[in-house]
């Protein structure tokens, strides 16, 4: 395991994580830990003052989840099907700004002196605020400034600010507060990290309409080249001063400091609406006619609602209790719910990946939402039979039939310029039908299955029987592939990929209908080379219990792990692919994530062995790695390793383990501390449609519990040091099993 050095950042507390001093070096960061959002619209944790001395060190971000620009891929040297067109989620009109003076003089955290500051998340009422304590060094005059801020999760299209300013030590003063819209906004300049975001020079959002009725203030426009409508506006809880120029908006009071000062803002935003700009007005009228109080009191019981299913209680460790539900927190906030998104790999936090849905969806995220919120997970799966079209006809790209769907991707085009990286990872398929698979067990959905999960199912089998050969004494085989280690590229017979492609045609045969033959026009044969290639699944095994991760990996030379050195991490940053490609080393789980997935295929030698000798090759340069090594070192009784992995997972964005927060958060590795708890040291299987439980307790924790939602039931696991009770919350009676034995609910 890659050596990290944790440094605790943010105070350990358990429903909230906060800062109490303002640090210019690592605001970016910290801007991304306190973004709230609720799966449509993320807004960072910037500061609603404007102020010279952030430049370079704020990134002043709100993005729609699903909304995004394109530009085409330009290639030095291009080949047929390549990826045609980047796809950026955007920077949209900010409606943070406010701006306040006091006798002439503006309030900022570089003017003045500063005292009692403070900016906090709580997860459990989804609110944000930062306040202060104003000192004017000309007057001695002070105020207490209090910002709180939420994204909505019962008004999809709302957020909201209130600000409350308190004179502290006098009775008259000239207070004049300007609250703003600004339109002409930009995404953050790349640095070249292939991980963060890539920028449009310049603005590609055009004003084509301002709006101004019932005291709402807002913009319509329209991308350059992808030609999405937004509409974005505020509306403030008290008329003031209105001021409108190109692309910005403003509303001003004038106040005589003799009582405290609160004003709300309501902000809303429309895309892909029949009328956004309709969609904008109605939402931003039933807010603020409602208050921010019962936005408020709103988000309190939805959130009471989510955690009721969602929350996870660690006793021992404090640090750990904090990050799983700082986690859980914001896989809520980044989730679309609308079955036309999906959830990126940096949520709505920030530019990284370009707010790219990838494969870390269905393989590390559904989980968490299957098994506690299964109305979320339903409608993960909708978003990628809406874009079933894509894929079929990427799959002709490729000259196959059936489909295949994007490595990356917001619209359901393939965006990944790299194939090696990006479309020659066809396990995405697999994945996505292993999410269909587990959604189906766990609801028992069939419904969904039969309406729109079977056409995914049958399509993309399709595709690997297309893709792949049987081939004379190997049996069925898939070639020209990159499996989940990305320090692996183009290669044959990833087992991964191989095991995961057969679970699903097993999955296929089984579920397959009268209905389904006649409507797919599936023949006798297509089934019989289904069941055939399902049988013969080509899988890398050797003379001993050692599993070749593909046909070349143990024939090649070790990385030299000796000599590189801890700046050359992660290497994709530090050495040219080819240098990579020729060695053993590994940048995260593959053949061991199929451990994970695809338990039932590995004997318990064959798991020790593979560990053994493909964890040390493992550089974890992915954030998605230490969870599924955590998992299976669980399972294999290492509690030390697989609580060090836990560690590593859980506290990635809290403690900044990779350095890059700054440019979002990590939403796999979020999800992967769920996985752990639930897949690892309670070790939770799926086998012929029942739950089976191997429940293991750290030596320093005395306790977790947690609960999930299996057909149509609630029940919660504790495990202490005495021993793990299962109890049935809600549903009808179930027989579960616990190290084997049967237990009846």
């Amino acid at each position: 395991m890659k050596k990290i050095n944790p440094s605790i950042i943010y105070p350990i507390e358990n429903w909230q994580v906060s800062e109490s001093e303002y640090t210019l070096e690592t605001n970016q960061r910290s801007e991304t830990i306190f973004t709230v959002g609720n799966g449509y619209i993320g807004i960072r944790g910037c500061t609603e003052e404007t102020m010279p001395e952030l430049e370079n060190h704020t990134l002043p971000g709100t993005y729609i989840n699903g909304f995004y620009e394109t530009a085409p891929i330009i290639y030095g040297e291009a080949a047929y099907g390549y990826a045609e067109n980047h796809q950026t989620i955007l920077n949209v009109p900010n409606a943070l700004p406010f701006e306040i003076t006091v006798d002439g003089e503006k309030i900022t955290l570089f003017s003045g002196k500063i005292t009692d500051y403070s900016r906090k998340l709580s997860f459990k009422t989804g609110l944000f605020e930062r306040q202060f304590t104003w000192t004017s060094e000309k007057t001695g005059k002070q105020l207490k400034i209090i910002f709180s801020r939420l994204a909505s999760f019962t008004r999809k299209h709302v957020a909201a600010i209130k600000i409350n300013i308190q004179p502290v030590n006098f009775m008259a003063a000239d207070i004049q507060v300007t609250s703003s819209l600004q339109g002409a906004v930009t995404n953050q300049e790349h640095d070249g990290d292939p991980r963060a975001g890539a920028a449009f020079s310049g603005q590609v959002l055009n004003t084509e309409k301002v709006i101004q009725q019932s005291g709402i203030l807002g913009l319509f426009q329209r991308t350059t080249s992808s030609k999405l409508e937004i509409a974005s506006g505020i509306k403030h809880s008290i008329p003031g001063s209105v001021s409108q120029k190109q692309d910005f908006w403003s509303e001003s009071w004038q106040f005589d400091g003799s009582t405290s000062i609160e004003i709300s803002k309501f902000i809303g935003y429309a895309t892909s609406e029949k009328d956004n700009i309709q969609t904008l007005c109605t939402e931003l009228e039933k807010a603020s006619k409602a208050g921010f109080a019962q936005l408020v009191q709103e988000q309190v019981d939805y959130l009471d609602l989510f955690w009721n299913r969602a929350d996870i209680g660690v006793t021992g460790d404090d640090a750990l209790q904090q990050a799983l539900r700082f986690n859980a927190f914001h896989l809520l906030q980044s989730v679309g719910r609308d079955g036309r998104t999906n959830i990126a790999a940096k949520g709505v936090t920030g530019e990284g990946y370009e707010g790219h849905y990838f494969w870390d969806t269905e393989i590390f995220i559904f989980p968490f939402f299957a098994f506690t919120q299964p109305e979320i997970a339903k409608k993960l799966l909708e978003y990628r039979y809406s874009i079933l079209p894509n894929a079929k006809k990427r799959a002709r790209d490729l000259a196959c039939s059936g489909a295949l769907f994007p490595w990356r991707t917001i619209n359901g085009e393939e965006a990944s310029a790299y194939y090696p990286a990006g479309t020659a990872q066809i396990h995405i398929n697999a994945d996505i039908m292993h999410a269909l698979k587990l959604y189906t067990e766990v609801t028992n959905d069939t419904d969904f299955l039969n309406e729109k999960g079977l056409e995914m199912l049958i399509e993309t089998s399709r595709f690997y029987m297309d893709y792949g050969d049987f081939v004379e004494g190997r049996g069925f085989t898939i070639n020209g592939v990159t499996g989940p280690d990305e320090y692996t590229a183009l290669i044959n017979n990833n087992t991964y990929t191989n095991m995961m492609v057969k679970d699903q045609l097993e999955f296929l045969l089984t579920s397959l209908t009268d209905e389904a033959r006649i409507k797919f026009n599936i023949s006798d044969i297509e089934i019989k080379n289904w069941t055939l290639a399902a049988k013969n699944m080509y899988i890398h095994r050797t003379n001993s219990a050692l599993i070749g991760q593909d046909d070349s990996f143990l024939n090649k030379g070790k990385w030299p792990f000796e000599t590189t050195r801890e700046d050359q991490y992660p290497l994709l940053l530090h050495f040219h692919p080819m240098k990579i490609y020729q060695k053993q080393v590994l940048k995260q789980a593959d053949l061991i994530l199929a451990m994970v997935l695809q338990s039932e295929r590995f004997s318990d030698e064959e798991k020790q062995v593979n560990y053994d000798y493909y964890e040390p090759l493992t550089t974890h340069d992915s954030s998605l790695s230490p969870a599924t090594h955590a998992i299976i070192a669980a399972e294999l009784g290492r509690m030390e390793q697989a609580v060090s992995f836990f560690y590593y997972t859980a506290r990635t964005d809290l403690d900044d383990y990779h350095h890059n927060v700054k440019d979002g958060v990590h939403t796999a590795a979020m999800a992967g501390s769920w996985l752990t708890i639930v897949y690892g040291f309670a070790g939770l299987r799926i086998k012929n449609g029942e739950l089976h439980f191997q429940p293991r307790l750290p030596d320093k924790w005395t306790g977790y519990q947690f609960r999930i939602t299996f057909q149509g039931r609630i029940i919660e696991v504790q495990t202490t040091t005495s021993g793990t009770n299962f109890t049935l919350i809600q549903g009808n009676s179930i027989q579960l099993f616990s190290d084997g034995n049967p237990i009846q609910l």
